[in-house]
């Protein structure tokens, strides 16, 4: 559980500092004094919840794997939500839904099918197919 409260709160509290910076790089957009006031207490606030978990005891280092695994999340969240702010701004809604939607499958099943075989898909498929 400590893992927990060490990476979700980091994560979450770095991915809107993540996606200022790419939409300031990316997209020339430009923060509001409301919107950096907004940004700092996000991070700080969620730095604050996590921050306790840094360690586990007094004299204990940093849990790297958390902190890194916390960044690496944070960069993806930051990635696809930059990427869908500027589609959802750019681009007709209902098209890029459905393209979304259509593309998720094609990225996801070769996935799926190297975990599962296809004789456990079938079997899935055919006893749960009303939920499926």
């Amino acid at each position: 559980m400590r893992i927990f409260s060490l990476v979700y709160p980091l994560a979450r509290g770095a991915a809107p500092a993540l996606i200022a910076v790419w939409s300031l790089w990316f997209l020339q957009e430009k923060l509001t004094p409301g919107g950096w006031l907004g940004l700092v207490l996000i991070v700080c606030g969620l730095l604050i919840v996590g921050g306790g978990n840094l360690v586990q005891h007094q004299n204990e280092k940093p849990h790297l794997r958390g902190v890194i695994l916390a960044l690496t999340l944070a960069l993806l969240i930051s990635i696809y939500s930059t990427i869908d702010g500027f589609a959802v701004k750019h681009t007709p809604a209902f098209p890029y839904a459905v393209m979304i939607f259509f593309l998720a499958p094609v990225f996801t099943s070769p996935l799926i099918f190297k975990r599962y075989d296809w004789q456990t898909l079938k079997s899935e498929l055919a006893s749960h197919w009303i939920r499926m």
